[in-house]
């Protein structure tokens, strides 16, 4: 459809004003909500001369949201724990490297002005959080076919199969670029 970024804007103040009533941008008892969306088939990718298999497997269906990582932020096991940081290098985690602002705050906003290390912290957080709760996810729960999983971030490869539309490979999201004008 032909929306502008303005109007995009404008439709997303408002759900945030309104309590954004779509399933996978909220919190829910300080665990993140997450709309899992199936990626299936795999199949392989080819990117700069190197080709890839990709299996299937589960992305969040919108990017995570001011609130849902504010509930990472702000929880007592959040982001100044030490178990989240695990392995990487002083300079990237707390207390030395602090989250950076967001101008964008309204709850369903996607967050922004992350690092990746920032990133890997709260899907460990994000991990620990959904096992102990039971949350359910929308395709299985804690254990998806009977196998344990744990949030991660994508592989670039993971990323570019599900950004291409898999076996369709699209040169961008919404098909080709004509049909984007």
């Amino acid at each position: 459809q032909n929306i502008t970024d303005k109007r995009r804007l404008d439709i997303g103040v408002q759900l945030a004003k309104m309590g954004d009533p779509r399933p996978g941008v909220g919190v829910q008892n300080g665990v993140p909500e997450v709309d899992w969306v199936f990626v299936s088939p795999g199949g392989s990718v080819d990117m700069e001369g190197t080709r890839k298999t990709v299996a299937p497997f589960y992305l969040a269906r919108y990017p995570v949201t001011y609130a849902q990582y504010e509930a990472f932020v702000r929880a007592r096991d959040g982001f100044d724990n030490a178990v989240w940081w695990r392995d990487m290098r002083a300079e990237y985690r707390p207390p030395g490297k602090r989250l950076s602002s967001q101008k964008n705050r309204l709850s369903s906003a996607s967050r922004t002005n992350v690092s990746w290390y920032q990133a890997v912290a709260f899907t460990r957080w994000l991990t620990s959080r959904m096992k102990a709760s039971n949350a359910a996810v929308s395709s299985g729960g804690a254990r998806v076919n009977n196998v344990a999983w744990e949030v991660r971030l994508p592989t670039e490869w993971e990323w570019q199969w599900a950004a291409q539309g898999g076996s369709e490979k699209r040169e961008f999201p919404w098909g080709s670029w004509q049909d984007g004008r």
